[in-house]
């Protein structure tokens, strides 16, 4: 499932390396029907709710990592635009944006 080339704005070959690694950890993952979509920042409003629906509704992981990335930038990028090109192929878009948009829709009509 890895996509061709790393983003432009990886611009040094340690970068792109770290990003194939991590889009090959994602297609390994994926091959064991794993699906980890990890968000980088602070759970918001309805994180509970999205990480318990992806799992419901799509089998997916959502984990957050707090608001600063780790050390391993790229390496968790390609894992995720990894993870979000298999949702998109499955899916015909990424479930997990549209499922967090929903959620929030749904928090702010109750309001």
């Amino acid at each position: 499932v890895i996509s061709a080339e790393p983003p432009a704005s990886a611009t040094s070959e340690a970068d792109r390396a770290q990003w194939r690694r991590g889009c090959a950890a994602a297609s390994s993952d994926i091959a064991q029907h794993i699906v980890k979509y990890e968000i980088v920042g602070l759970p918001g409003p309805a994180a509970g709710d999205l990480k318990r629906e992806a799992m419901a509704r799509f089998g997916v992981d959502v984990v957050f990592h707090g608001c600063i990335p780790g050390p391993k930038v790229w390496y968790n990028r390609g894992y995720l635009d990894t993870v979000i090109q298999h949702l998109s192929e499955k899916h015909g878009h990424d479930p997990i944006v549209k499922l967090h948009q929903e959620l929030m829709k749904k928090r702010s009509e109750a309001q």
